[in-house]
């Protein structure tokens, strides 16, 4: 079973006046298909890595302004130790979902993807 939340707002409160890098993804643009491995890479590490994908689903009717919870659909990898990249095939056991996101952290920084399609979910057999 997956867990659900809403999504929110994050706010950081910056505490020092020297610039630091925090941890983000490279890529551009954002295409997945199942059964097609993609590599993802990103930059600004500190220490060990791990790349969460989310699904999104709205909440509710209202299509002007939508609302949308998210749900963790588990972990690409977590804990990978001195990598920029990592490549992820997606399979058809991904839910589908109105659009998806990944949340990428470091021991210090977490950064988030553009959000994107996966191309072939739903339909059993592929990938």
């Amino acid at each position: 079973m997956y867990a659900t939340s809403t999504l929110s707002t994050l706010t950081y409160t910056v505490t020092s006046s020297t610039p630091t890098s925090v941890v983000h993804f490279t890529n551009e643009p954002w295409n997945f298909t199942v059964g097609e491995p993609t590599e993802i890479t990103w930059i600004d590490v500190q220490g060990l890595v791990s790349v969460e994908l989310l699904g999104f689903t709205q909440a509710g009717t209202n299509s002007s302004e939508p609302e949308y919870y998210s749900t963790s659909l588990g972990f690409l990898v977590n804990g990978l130790d001195d990598s920029s990249y990592y490549t992820w095939t997606p399979d058809s056991s991904i839910p589908v979902m109105e659009f998806y996101q990944l949340i990428i952290s470091d021991e210090v920084n977490v950064g988030y993807s553009d959000s994107f399609q996966i191309s072939g979910v739903g339909y059993p057999g592929v990938g």
